[in-house]
């Protein structure tokens, strides 16, 4: 079996795409907020102007219109936490009011989203490369 030049050429794109999945990217939230990856055991939301409002580690999230929720948990060794004070635990971001609920258990974080019209539990991901930009 004889390879191409054009077999050579997709195998190494798929391996770059491969190579990409797990390092660093940002993601677009609602209104100019981010989502940044910057290790696997640093996820972090940023607000319009560049500052960190959720320290790491976002273990999982959804976007609900321009409402972010998720769950922070501890970060993993060896994340650098120097200036950070994670809130551990369920959040709430508005980015349209700028309104953030953070370090809830999770019977009160339901009940806090149903004050947003949020009746359902949301479905919380992890996040990754492939996830959208909003």
């Amino acid at each position: 079996m004889e390879i191409t030049m054009k077999q050579i050429l997709i195998l190494f794109i798929l391996l770059l795409a491969l190579n990409n999945c797990g390092g660093d990217y940002n993601k677009n939230l609602p209104n100019n907020y981010k989502l940044a990856r910057t290790s696997s055991s640093e996820v972090s939301i940023y607000e319009p102007g560049g500052k960190g409002i959720i320290a790491p580690n976002i273990d999982r999230y959804a976007v609900i219109g321009d409402i972010v929720v998720g769950y922070v948990e501890k970060p993993q060794p060896p994340a650098d936490l120097e200036g950070s004070n994670p809130v551990l635990g369920y959040f709430i971001l508005n980015t349209k009011t700028h309104e953030l609920l953070q370090g809830y258990g999770k019977e009160k974080w339901l009940e806090k989203l149903r004050l947003y019209g949020i009746n359902e539990e949301p479905k919380l991901h992890r996040s990754t490369y492939f996830d959208r930009n909003y």
